[in-house]
């Protein structure tokens, strides 16, 4: 019988628990497997079951030198990884997070940028823009500075950022921007359970940063969870509480558009909760209210 085909890249080489997805017998059996395959110390940087698994991106390595020779990697469970300076992703690139914590140096610049890319994978990162280190990372009433940004799509298409969370992030957890001169709409972006905590704004789509999706997220203690202006975004089972805004969807652009218009108002929201905008949550923004407009 030949052999079966090797499953997704999803196999990885680390007996630590694999974060929302697998639990009680099945994770059981999925750590009996590792541990069958993993070999000889060291191999498991590379490859297991068959050299399924993603080359591993380890905290003390170059990302540019390690994303030109494989731009699929994975992480190394729990470590923490800070950047002096954001992370442009390539084309086809999949970062599988493995639950490691994602900072950066500073609140003077971002973390991950993807800019004219496409089929692109963010999963199971654990970004916290600051704190990185403590029980309750990010802070509430603290001044807008627009380029301490988690993630940041520009004119890109087909990027699917899943299952992380975003937490501190004095711009903005996620930023989407597109143009008119790109066919926008294919652009099909897909953002999906997701956790915002403590931005000032949760996630922000201008410019045109058109057909995506944004489904089962939760936002609380933002200044404002969603500023969707670009239009045709579909918003569903998203819980939105605790944020001194909780969705905006006006004829004006966030912070992060600089075009004139936009497609204003268009687009669908449904089986979503909005509760508690500015009062009766413990962590409510009270200070730096003010919103930068765009365009």
């Amino acid at each position: 019988m030949p052999p079966m085909e090797p499953r997704d890249a999803d196999v990885r080489p680390f007996t630590a628990p694999v974060r929302r997805h697998l639990a009680g017998a099945a994770l059981a059996g999925a750590g009996a497997l590792v541990l069958a395959s993993a070999g000889p110390a060291g191999a498991e940087d590379r490859q297991t079951d068959g050299g399924s698994a993603l080359p591993v991106l380890h905290p003390d390595e170059d990302w540019s030198r390690m994303l030109a020779r494989s731009p699929r990697v994975q992480l190394v469970p729990g470590a923490v990884y800070t950047l002096a300076a954001p992370v442009h992703l390539p084309d086809g690139a999949r970062i599988q997070g493995n639950g490691a914590v994602l900072t950066t140096a500073d609140t003077t610049s971002g973390a991950l940028v993807v800019d004219g890319a496409r089929d692109v994978t963010i999963s199971d990162v654990r970004c916290l823009g600051e704190g990185a280190g403590s029980a309750d990372p990010g802070r509430i009433d603290v001044p807008f500075a627009r380029d301490h940004v988690a993630v940041r799509i520009d004119r890109s298409s087909n990027v699917r950022v899943l299952d992380c969370d975003l937490i501190g992030w004095r711009g903005a957890g996620i930023v989407l921007t597109g143009s008119t001169e790109d066919d926008y709409f294919s652009y099909g972006n897909h953002i999906a359970g997701c956790r915002f905590a403590r931005c000032y704004l949760g996630l922000s789509a201008a410019d045109r940063a058109e057909f995506s999706q944004l489904e089962r997220c939760f936002f609380t203690a933002c200044r404002l969870a969603v500023w969707q202006s670009a239009g045709n975004w579909t918003l569903s089972g998203c819980i939105m509480v605790g944020c001194h805004g909780s969705y905006y969807s006006i004829a004006a652009s966030s912070p992060y558009g600089e075009a004139d218009s936009d497609n204003w108002n268009h687009g669908t929201l449904v089986g979503c909760t909005m509760n508690h905008a500015n009062s009766g949550a413990k962590e409510t923004w009270s200070a730096h209210l003010e919103m930068p407009i765009g365009g």
